[in-house]
């Protein structure tokens, strides 16, 4: 029985292994192929328009459908930075556009202050029972859904 470099038992095995090491780059190539498809069509979404309302409601609409952010909003520093501004957002009950939070003022503000990016997801039942707990909501008689009782630290208005 031969052995070394070209014994038929270790090619095979090694064009075997290369035939998957290759297998797997296309799997990434065609993901990353998909990926650069969705950025180019987003892209030309947004810029297709000039109205800021339209290019936002893009911007959601994708982190939606791409990202899977099925609650998301958009704020935007007031003139002269002392708050923050929504300007957009998607998948809320309440629409709170046009609100503002003071820099500094709660997590949004504290996080507007030091300009740094958020994404909060799956507090559920643990920020639902520490607003119970302040006050802030309260279940409805006879079902599982809850009212505001007070606004929220930091939120000046609409």
């Amino acid at each position: 029985m031969t052995t070394g470099p070209h014994d038929p038992a270790d090619l095979r095995q090694q064009i075997a292994a290369n035939q998957a090491t290759i297998d797997r780059l296309n799997r990434d190539l065609a993901k990353k192929s998909g990926e650069v498809r969705i950025i180019q069509q987003i892209s030309a979404e947004i810029t297709s328009t000039l109205d800021l309302d339209e290019v936002l409601g893009i911007v959601l609409r994708a982190m939606d459908d791409v990202l899977g952010f099925r609650h998301s909003m958009i704020l935007l520093a007031s003139s002269g930075d002392t708050a923050v501004r929504v300007a957009a957002t998607r998948g809320y009950a309440q629409n709170v556009t046009g609100a503002e939070v003071k820099m500094g003022d709660g997590v949004i503000g504290v996080v507007a202050q030091r300009r740094k990016m958020m994404r909060v997801g799956a507090l559920g039942a643990s920020v639902l029972s520490a607003l119970k707990e302040r006050g802030y909501v309260r279940k409805k008689r006879g079902g599982r859904a809850v009212e505001v009782t007070k606004p929220l630290a930091g939120w000046v208005g609409r």
